[in-house]
């Protein structure tokens, strides 16, 4: 009896497999959907944090732009001699600006007479005033000395951008 067959238990074993590959299919369906929601739970989770990595680089590219417009004539030079950001010598040294009197760099001499004068009653740069002074330096001295005729040396307007240079120089100087 070579090559004998029994039908009957081949076809007791059709429906059986169809069924098991039906179970697996539903199995394999089910942890795709497991696993996507999982995937799109992590991503929305984590999509913050990325947002901020993203932008925060995004950021630092911008204010370095920016500083790009005022290393023409300043630099940022920590006390220890440090280049934290290169530019040029013909405007004072930015270094650890916030909070120090205005006109006050010890290594910088061609302060303008209105600007020193602020520092000498004790006036200290802060944001405000910072952004007033980059978006029209003489309108900033006028208004803060009451002196109509004052004159600031900075010969350049920045009327945006401000707020960016002056986190730029914190971040340099922390």
């Amino acid at each position: 009896m070579l090559g004998r067959c029994d039908l009957t238990d081949h076809r007791a074993t059709i429906p059986r497999a169809r069924a098991q590959a039906t179970t697996q299919k539903g199995h394999k369906s089910i942890l795709r959907r497991i696993i996507q929601h999982i995937t799109q739970t992590t991503i929305l989770a984590l999509a913050p944090a990325l947002a901020v990595l993203v932008f925060a680089g995004q950021g630092a590219r911008a204010d370095e732009r920016l500083w790009a417009n005022c290393r023409t004539c300043h630099m940022v030079t920590a006390p220890d001699g440090t280049q934290l950001a290169r530019g040029g010598r013909s405007g004072p040294n930015l270094f650890a600006l916030a909070g120090r009197p205005m006109g006050s760099d010890p290594s910088f001499r061609l302060y303008s007479d209105a600007l020193a004068a602020l520092g000498a009653t004790g006036r200290r740069w802060t944001e405000g005033d910072f952004v007033a002074y980059l978006a029209n330096p003489d309108q900033f001295l006028q208004s803060a000395t009451g002196n109509a005729s004052a004159r600031s040396d900075m010969h350049v307007a920045m009327r945006q951008g401000g707020s960016e240079i002056w986190a730029y120089l914190q971040g340099l100087a922390r």
